[in-house]
């Protein structure tokens, strides 16, 4: 997931700035980008090594909510990063929502996971998380 309201790596080389933007782009509006190109960008950031700095800071912010906006198996990544042909991924096609809340540091954390159904209802998961590597 990426949000469009956090920044992500402003260290990052310039090279990948530009992939982080297509992935911004695909996260403000679902369906702009195509998979294919979604998946790309993915592999671009996942090859680039980016520090983690900060993540567990954005992930559990006060207020912070993540939106599910595209899924893609992490074994296609893994081969777009290494310039294999993989699968494309997909947008998700409900509005599934995530939040997460830092209890004593993320290793005691509460998440809740919603899933909305539009007019016929939506449902909600809550529970620990941990955050191992």
């Amino acid at each position: 997931m990426i949000s469009t309201r956090v920044p992500i790596g402003p260290a990052a080389p310039a090279a990948v700035q530009a992939e982080l933007d297509v992935l911004r782009r695909a996260a403000a509006q679902p369906g702009a980008v195509r998979p294919t190109e979604v998946l790309a960008a993915l592999g671009a950031v996942e090859k680039a090594k980016l520090p983690s700095d900060g993540w567990e800071a954005a992930l559990t912010a006060p207020g912070a909510r993540w939106r599910l906006v595209y899924t893609v198996a992490g074994k296609d990544i893994v081969a777009a990063s290494r310039g294999r042909k993989a699968g494309t991924g997909g947008y998700f096609p409900i509005s599934a929502c995530q939040k997460f809340e830092d209890g004593q540091g993320v290793q005691n954390g509460q998440f809740e996971n919603g899933v909305f159904l539009g007019p016929l209802g939506h449902l909600t998961f809550k529970g620990p998380f941990q955050m191992d590597g």
